[in-house]
Parts: C-alpha cells; structure tokens; sequence
C-alpha cells in the first residue's frame, strides 16, 4: 500500500448534485447501499454544490465537490485530478454512468493506470441515437 494513502473500496464519479437525473439516482443507490453494508466510498461530482442531493452521505464517505459551474470544466479538471486522486488512494471499484467519465476510466484502465481497480460503467444513453457528426466522434 502506498504511504499515507487512503484504500476506498468504491469511487462514483457524477456530473451533478441534482436528485432528478436518473444516471445520478442509480449511482447514489449504489453509494447508500455500499456505505450502509460498511464500504468505504468516495463521490466525485464535478460541479459546485447547488442541491442536497448527496448532502445525506457527506457524513458517510468523502464527497468532493468540484470548483465550477459547468460540467465541461469538471470533465477537463477530471483528468488531472485522477490521476492525482488514485496516485493518493488505493480505489477498490469504480463506478461511473456517464460516458465521457466512462471514456476517462476506460481510457486510464486501458494504459495500465488502473491495473488494481475494477471498473464498473453503466452507459444510460445510447450515444448512436442522440449524438451526429463531431460530437459523435468525440465520444
């Protein structure tokens, strides 16, 4: 284990705060159950804070709250700040439903950044179905 890093069993990573979206629901069920069953977890929502929706589990694992109001700075900061995150911990599982976040740790387990980490990703949106051209391509 490295010196002075932390192990977490399960890091879920959500666009935002918000209760209404279903990919952020289904994540935060997973969270409640895991910490619940005595799991270590950790959230990475890569805006400011704006609803309670995950208030509720702040006081059960690390939640950490990125510094913008949009989520394509939280997308470009998450890159660096993986890195930075899992060269500090020791992740377990990840856990994603979003699908550039699905392409990050992907990507990251593709070139043996993640060898010790499992990921887990849920794709909610067909991308074939709602994306054309460039946009496509990007994803």
């Amino acid at each position: 284990m490295k010196k002075n890093s932390a192990n977490i069993d399960w890091l879920t990573i959500v666009l935002s705060d918000s209760p209404s979206g279903g990919a952020e629901q289904t994540q935060k069920n997973l969270i409640t159950h895991l910490t619940e069953t005595g799991k270590k977890c950790a959230v990475l929502i890569l805006v400011k804070k704006k609803y309670a929706g995950w208030e509720d589990l702040e006081s059960k694992c690390k939640v950490v709250y990125f510094p913008f109001e949009s989520h394509f700075l939280g997308f470009l900061y998450l890159i660096p700040y993986l890195f930075f995150f899992f060269v500090k911990n020791r992740i377990n599982y990840t856990f994603s439903s979003q699908t550039f976040v699905n392409f990050i740790l992907g990507f990251y387990k593709k070139i043996g950044f993640l060898r010790k980490t499992k990921v887990v990703t849920r794709e909610s949106t067909s991308i074939f179905k709602f994306f054309t051209g460039i946009k496509l391509k990007v994803y």
